[in-house]
């Protein structure tokens, strides 16, 4: 005998209306938010990349070291060293630049100064000598067309942006178009997600189907994923960078010119080289194509150099690799290409939330795939048997 539609309706109604009210102050909240989608992304991506080596080592320690502390004041002291110490990381490169272009640090600091009170001259002169960096990158490597991209004046503008906050926020809220108070928001929410991430990644867990041993092996395996990717990207990038910079500065010293700047080719091969394959060759050929023409031994040396260079850097990468993670080989390919879909996507944000990505779908997938029969790379924690079940039961 059929069910009594009346009776259906009654009993199914009011959780199909209290889902639907669910579903839409879901979507009212993303529309609300939607202008700030970027920054938020972009907090996110660095929380997730950076958590698991930062934030994480940094509470431990404070609960190490101080037993007393509790977790909720212990997690917020963690949250705001971890941002201040992605803040620093981010600045550093530009410190580097200050140095090597102003030569002193009594100068950089009458630089900076300057800059802080918005002093034309001392801006003028920041401008001059990031567009000099760039001319000198663009003679070297002119197929990057970096000379007309505008970059010392993008430059400006954002300190222009950043030292007026007040300005730049109103900027934002006015026509969303501010690229400091983007930055800043960025920061503030990377505090937050820093603090509270662990704590509603914990909750989200628990209404999982994973059991509590299957939820640490998700979180072990994000650590993984995230060393894998510091290890694939960065800190290769960074070696590469440094190592074939001073390979190029040091034969050009011996053998060529010796104008060659050191900081500027370190910068572009550190990017470049995240090209599988040919990237270590478009770093050495135009500049052994200019020093062919006068110096051929040099240019030989230099090819040799960087390629030798190149492959003791790639077995080290490769031996560290595998002591992070052995059965990951094919996720560095995937990291890659979320690397550049993101620079492509949302530009040098992109570098952070195209390798986020990938991490997120590969964190997720080591459990979703081994809890429904599926195979990844990665071993199978086991799911509940049916005795399993019926003993918890």
């Amino acid at each position: 005998m059929h069910a009594d539609p009346r009776e259906v309706l009654r009993r199914w109604l009011p959780h199909v209306l209290m889902l639907e009210a669910i579903i839409a102050s879901i979507v009212l909240v993303a529309y609300v938010v939607a202008p700030l989608f970027e920054p938020i992304l972009l907090a996110a991506a660095m929380a997730m990349l950076t958590g698991p080596v930062l934030n994480e080592p940094v509470f431990k320690r404070l609960r190490t070291w101080f037993p007393r502390l509790s977790e909720s004041l212990a997690r917020r002291v963690a949250g705001i060293t971890a941002t201040v110490l992605v803040a620093v990381a981010l600045l550093t490169p530009v410190i580097i630049v200050l140095i090597s272009s102003a030569g002193s640090i009594e100068e950089v600091a009458d630089l900076v100064a300057g800059i802080l009170s918005r002093n034309p001259e001392q801006l003028d002169r920041l401008e001059m000598m990031i567009r000099q960096h760039v001319l000198e990158i663009d003679r070297i490597y002119p197929k990057l067309n970096l000379g007309s991209a505008g970059i010392a004046a993008g430059i400006r503008g954002l300190l222009g942006e950043a030292l007026g906050v007040t300005t730049a926020f109103i900027g934002f809220v006015v026509s969303g178009t501010s690229a400091a108070a983007q930055m800043a928001l960025a920061i503030i929410s990377l505090a937050f997600f820093f603090v509270e991430g662990p704590r509603l990644s914990r909750t989200l867990l628990q209404y999982s189907p994973l059991r509590e041993d299957q939820q640490d092996a998700l979180l072990s395996h994000h650590r993984s994923t995230v060393l894998r990717l510091l290890s694939d990207t960065v800190a290769s990038a960074i070696v590469k960078g440094v190592v074939l910079g001073g390979i190029v500065w040091g034969v050009d010293h011996t053998f060529g010119t010796g104008i060659l700047p050191f900081l500027p080719i370190a910068v572009v091969a550190g990017v470049i080289t995240l090209l599988p394959l040919v990237g270590v060759t478009i770093v050495w050929l135009p500049v052994a194509s200019l020093m062919f023409a006068t110096q051929p031994v040099g240019a030989v040396v230099l090819a040799i150099s960087c390629w030798t260079a190149n492959f003791a850097i790639e077995f080290v990468r490769d031996k560290v690799a595998r002591r992070i993670d052995d059965r990951s080989s094919w996720r560095s390919f995937l990291l890659f290409l979320g690397l550049i879909g993101g620079l492509l996507s949302y530009g040098l944000k992109g570098l952070l939330i195209g390798p986020m990505a990938v991490v997120l779908v590969s964190t997720v997938c080591s459990a979703w795939l081994p809890l429904y029969g599926g195979n990844d790379d990665e071993p199978t924690h086991g799911t509940a048997t049916d005795a399993d079940e019926d003993s918890r039961t």
